[in-house]
């Protein structure tokens, strides 16, 4: 009997002593309806990802650069910087380069520079993507110049007219 109350203060001593580290996963236990998720979001824009950069100064944390096609709320530019956990572990959307995505995203105080996470509405779009639909006509859609057309302007603009 004497060794398991010796092994027992043992297990006790060092579970005091030795700290461990919780971890942490991403539970969302409450995702938002589309309704629930066009009120509450600062923007909602559709883009292409052409960059995801670590953020050295945010722990856990990247920061997807999309080029922007069209959007419904918010004022957002020809270009998006979403900030996003690095992974669905720690809620992050897992932005891959040259996917299309729906956005909806926080904070349009910045319009280059906006968050979002996992529990939340935005996602890589599909073929009758059903948010789509429901949002309806975008509010601007954005329209990218090629250096084609803007060659043919600048040349067309140094024209002297006769």
């Amino acid at each position: 009997m004497k060794p398991r109350l010796v092994c027992l203060w043992l297990v006790i001593a060092v579970a005091l002593v030795v700290r461990v580290e919780t971890a942490t996963a991403c539970s969302c236990t409450d995702y938002p309806t589309f309704e629930q998720a066009r009120e509450r979001s600062d923007a909602i824009f559709r883009g292409t990802v052409v960059r995801v950069d670590v953020l050295p100064e945010r722990p856990y944390m990247v920061m997807a650069t999309l080029v922007v096609t069209a959007w419904w709320k918010g004022e957002v530019a020809d270009s998006a910087h979403v900030v996003t956990g690095e992974n669905s572990g720690v809620c992050g959307v897992e932005f891959e380069l040259g996917h299309e995505y729906l956005v909806y995203a926080f904070d349009d105080t910045n319009p280059e520079l906006v968050y979002t996470h996992s529990c939340w509405r935005t996602h890589e779009l599909w073929p009758d993507d059903p948010d789509l639909i429901d949002l309806g006509q975008p509010s601007t859609a954005v329209e990218h110049a090629h250096w084609g057309t803007l060659k043919q302007r600048y040349v067309g603009a140094r024209k002297p007219s006769r």
